[in-house]
């Protein structure tokens, strides 16, 4: 079967296959547990930072994402970020610190632990037994995520100072937007590549580092973020229906709808696998 009607039809599958597997319903729980995990999560890497660099530094990074989520999560981001600049100023590394970067690893732990079940209940297959393997899992993951972050905020930083010493003129503004959306569908593709290697609970061979369904998601998470911006931005105000929660819930949906494109692309990979199996059995 050639790769494209193979593709199609593992599409179509899982297109059928939402309702049965309850994607939906599993995304929104996988999302607010991930926005219970986020900001404990953003205070560790703030008193971390702080403790080996200007922690103000942190504003730039965060400008410079500004473009992949709708204006009122990044607000809501931005916020956060200075309070904990400000509040953290001249931090020590003391038991105080040790205890408040544990007790924010722990609630990241579980905002990961969520989206590995998601996985799992994508991939139609039970969870992990045991809550230590579980745990384990969890936290072996959420610092394998930390890489492909630092490696993004390490080009973020170094990429505009090559530019400018290269002085390319007009274009560097062109290469600089180019490399921007590059890096981070490079960054969110190898981030979701290491979660359908490893989140899924099952023994023998893995999937390769970055699968179709890898790629397909990162595409379509960003295409997903763009639009929700311009929907935010042009149509929906959610102050107006929800007041001064407004920006809250649109921080829950955007998470939900990052989660939503996760749970996909493992049943998409989930359903490209199942047909290799069947046409090898026939084979034989």
């Amino acid at each position: 079967m050639p790769a494209t009607q193979k593709f199609v039809a593992a599409l179509s599958r899982v297109w059928n296959g939402m309702d049965e597997l309850n994607l939906g319903l599993i995304a929104a729980g996988v999302g607010f547990f991930i926005v219970l995990g986020i900001f404990p999560a953003l205070g560790a890497a703030v008193l971390i930072w702080s403790l080996v660099a200007d922690p103000a530094e942190i504003r730039g990074l965060l400008e410079s994402s500004r473009s992949l989520m709708p204006d009122q999560v990044y607000d809501i981001f931005y916020q956060q970020v200075t309070g904990l600049i400000e509040s953290g100023s001249g931090a020590t590394l003391g038991w105080a610190t040790l205890i408040s970067i544990g007790f924010a690893m722990w609630s990241a732990m579980s905002g990961v632990a969520s989206l590995v079940r998601g996985i799992n209940a994508a991939y139609g297959i039970s969870h992990r037994p045991g809550t230590v393997r579980r745990i384990l899992s969890a936290a072996g993951l959420t610092l394998a995520l930390c890489g492909p972050a630092l490696l993004a905020v390490v080009v973020v930083l170094v990429a505009p100072v090559v530019l400018s010493l290269i002085n390319l003129g007009p274009v560097t503004e062109i290469a600089l937007f180019i490399l921007r959306w590059a890096i981070a569908f490079a960054v969110i593709t190898f981030a979701f590549g290491l979660l359908y290697r490893y989140a899924p609970n099952r023994r023998g061979s893995r999937p390769a580092w970055i699968t179709p369904g890898a790629v397909g998601a990162g595409f379509v998470w960003l295409i997903v973020s763009v639009g929700f911006s311009i929907y935010l931005g042009n149509f929906g105000n959610y102050n107006k229906v929800y007041g001064s929660l407004g920006a809250a819930v649109a921080l829950f949906m955007w998470f939900y709808l990052s989660a939503y494109v996760v749970l996909l692309g493992g049943a998409f990979n989930a359903e490209l696998e199942q047909a290799d199996s069947t046409r090898a059995q026939l084979a034989e």
